[in-house]
């Protein structure tokens, strides 16, 4: 089981009806990870994939080192979105 921090912004009227948290990011990404963000059956099935775990990137604030790489999004709709993060920055 992937040991992560959970999404606490579920809201009371979507828990009532049995929605549940998921995991925003891994604790430890591993490249290959996948992971619902939330579950919500028929509302809200997103899922996170971890692609990487030590990019490098340079952007206008900077360059950054150990850059996560994300893909998230259900797997029936497009698009997907792409996201970086790193533990001083995040888009």
């Amino acid at each position: 089981m992937v040991q992560a921090a959970t999404a606490s912004g579920v809201d009371v009227a979507a828990h009532a009806h049995g929605a549940l948290p998921g995991i925003v990011m891994p604790a430890e990404p591993t490249a290959g990870d996948t992971y619902r963000q939330e579950f919500w059956p028929g509302e809200a099935e997103d899922l996170g994939e971890i692609l990487a775990t030590d990019e490098q990137v340079t952007v206008a604030a900077g360059d950054f080192d150990g850059v996560v790489t994300t893909v998230t999004g259900t797997p029936w709709s497009q698009p997907r979105w792409k996201r970086r993060t790193t533990p001083r920055v995040s888009d």
